[in-house]
This record gives structure tokens, C-alpha cells and sequence, in this order.
């Protein structure tokens, strides 16, 4: 059974719960590698026949 399933979040004080997400954010196995991302550069508008 998992935190998620043991707890009703309806009863939990606001310390309860940040808590559970400080030791969920610092379980390193729920994260994925990092992901680098990379800004496209512009496009030029060809233009069109301007209607």
C-alpha cells in the first residue's frame, strides 16, 4: 500500500502534507533523468499573395 492510498487528504493538517510532498520530492527513484530543452530558433514568414 502505497502514501497515497493510507491517507485521506480531507484530514490531513497543511504541515501533514508538506511532509509527505518534501519526502516524495526527495525519493531520487520517482525521477526521470533531466531533460535539456532547446529554444527553436524563428522561422522567416514567406509571405503569401495578401489577399
Amino acid at each position: 500500500m502505497s502514501i497515497k492510498d493510507s491517507i485521506n487528504p480531507d484530514n490531513l493538517s497543511e504541515s501533514e502534507i508538506d511532509k509527505i510532498v518534501i519526502e516524495q520530492a526527495e525519493d531520487d527513484s520517482a525521477w526521470d533523468a533531466p531533460v535539456e530543452v532547446r529554444k527553436k530558433s524563428p522561422s522567416i514568414f514567406a509571405g503569401g499573395t495578401g489577399s
